[in-house]
């Protein structure tokens, strides 16, 4: 059974929607939208949250605790890229999230004129370039020029598929 916003604080959709906007105005929420290539199938798809700020998404969380003792650190260090991800990005691209029917996803899609750029966060330390499943797909589908995969401790870099691939371990904490 699922359950939304309004139903759980039986807030009309409308008003949710306008405290949701008020969030987003003041810059302590982000929505994600989806990538999409047919545009009826964006309509219906979901927007990914993220936090303005990861002090506020702990807090909220209720868990100041040490990296190693969290169990939302993926979703944390999800939130701190797209951070640094939209803080640094050219206008010129927009941001997006994929995701298949089946709940394979790819974090984050860069877009600008049809050049699309898969990034994919994963702590974890890579001891060789491992392209994580979720990126294959979309590769698979796609066949971007270029993707990146921020770890938590290797930096390199492969070729799958004509598409080059740079792991990044940039310092995020």
């Amino acid at each position: 059974m699922g359950f939304t916003l309004g139903s759980l604080t039986e807030i009309s959709r409308p008003t949710v929607l306008k405290y949701l906007q008020t969030l987003e105005d003041t810059f302590v929420l982000s929505f994600l939208p989806p990538f999409f290539t047919n545009k009826r199938s964006a309509l219906s798809k979901r927007e990914k949250v993220y936090f303005g700020d990861l002090g506020l998404r702990n807090f909220c969380g209720g868990g100041f605790t040490s990296i190693s003792a969290r169990g939302d650190i993926g979703a944390l260090v999800e939130n701190a890229a797209f951070l640094g991800i939209k803080d640094n990005l050219n206008p010129e691209w927009q941001i997006f999230f994929w995701q298949t029917k089946s709940g394979v996803e790819v974090d984050f899609i860069l877009e600008r004129n049809g050049e699309i750029v898969p990034v994919e966060v994963k702590w974890k330390n890579f001891t060789s370039p491992e392209i994580p499943r979720s990126l294959v797909s979309f590769i698979d589908e796609f066949s971007p020029n270029k993707a990146f995969v921020l770890t938590a401790g290797f930096k390199g870099s492969k070729m799958f598929k004509k598409t080059f691939k740079q792991f990044l371990n940039e310092k995020l904490f």
